[in-house]
C-alpha cells in the first residue's frame, strides 16, 4: 500500500493589524489532523503549535511533498486553513 501524507497549514495571524486573529484554525488544523491519523495519514502541521508558516517554510513544505510525490507511491492531501 502506498504511504499517505498530509500537509496542513493554518494561518491563524497575521502581521498586519487590520486582519484579526482566527482562534479557529488551530481547531480546525487539529480535528483534520485526528481524522486523517485515524485513516493511516502521516501528518505534517504548519503554522499552529506557535510554528509560523512563513512564505519560505510553506514553498519549502510543499516543494518536499512534491518531491515525495514524484519519487516514491504516496498519496497525499494538502489543507490550507487561512482568512
Amino acid at each position: 500500500m502506498a504511504e499517505r501524507r498530509a500537509l496542513l497549514i493554518g494561518v491563524p495571524e497575521y502581521h498586519r493589524s487590520e486582519i484579526p486573529k482566527l482562534p479557529f484554525i488551530q481547531n480546525d488544523i487539529e480535528r483534520l489532523t485526528l481524522a486523517l491519523q485515524s485513516s493511516d495519514y502521516a501528518v505534517q502541521t504548519i503554522g499552529v503549535d506557535g510554528n509560523h508558516a512563513t512564505t519560505g517554510i510553506i514553498y519549502d513544505a510543499i516543494e518536499n511533498i512534491c518531491q515525495d510525490l514524484r519519487k516514491n507511491a504516496i498519496t497525499s492531501c494538502a489543507e490550507l486553513s487561512s482568512y
